[in-house]
């Protein structure tokens, strides 16, 4: 009787999110919508002119990019979690919408900033909130850095390569003190976003005055019919 061949087969899985491979500060997950229909689920509504194109564009401009992902779902957000845990990054940057705390995923459903707290406290990571005025929606005793202020996906971008600015520029240094340079960021970033809305209300200041601020006009406070702003991350779902 003959034999039968033994067939062995090596399966190798590999895992395509890999934030173990991170050597800056930052793994950073980015919640933002690919779709009409992932826009309507974030914003519950459908976007206006060329909106869902100018986030797409952002995402492709997003040059410092080896630790950053895209999320979709809770599921993600706990999977990204983990994968953070066994990097080498100091920080777990978060990027998306929140309304009223709640943080909306382009799958539709949502999860409360204070519910992304407990589980960071629960896994010993510092997570960054840059999602508008998350600081009001997370425990007064966290130590984790929010922005307290609105701001649009653009200058989220922004401030998560600020902070990992060294990592895709060699001719940097990694900071002395991380956290101090964190906070530096954001109170700059507050700074900046107090100025354009000053501009806003009042228009140009006077020079005399020894400061001239450029008017400028809000991300959410743009005409509503002519815009082709970025949608800010504290735009009303409706």
């Amino acid at each position: 009787m003959k034999k039968a061949p033994l067939i062995i087969l090596i399966c190798h899985i590999i895992t395509s999110v890999n934030f173990a491979q991170c050597t800056g500060l930052a793994s950073i997950l980015v919640l933002s919508p690919e779709t009409e229909e992932e826009f309507y689920n974030i914003y519950q509504r459908k976007p206006r002119s060329d909106e869902l194109e100018n986030i797409l564009k952002l995402k492709h401009e997003n040059k410092c990019e080896s630790c950053t992902r895209y999320g979709k779902s809770e599921l993600d957000l706990k999977k990204y979690i983990e994968i953070h845990k066994n990097s080498d990054a100091r920080y777990f940057l978060i990027i998306g919408h929140n309304d009223e705390g709640e943080l909306f995923m382009p799958d539709g459903n949502s999860i409360s900033l204070k519910a992304i707290e407990e589980l960071s406290i629960k896994e010993g990571i510092k997570t960054v909130y840059l999602t508008c005025s998350a600081k009001k929606y997370i425990p007064s005793s966290s130590k984790n850095p929010a922005v307290n202020f609105n701001l649009s996906l653009k200058e989220a971008y922004k401030i998560a390569n600020e902070i990992d600015a060294y990592k895709c520029n060699e001719m940097l240094s990694p900071p002395a003190d991380p956290d101090k340079r964190m906070n530096e960021i954001l109170d700059n970033a507050k700074f900046n976003s107090d100025a354009r809305f000053i501009a806003t209300v009042f228009g140009p200041l006077s020079a005399g005055a020894g400061l001239v601020i450029i008017k400028a006009t809000r991300s959410d406070q743009v005409d509503k019919n002519n815009s082709k702003e970025i949608p800010d991350s504290t735009i009303n779902r409706e």
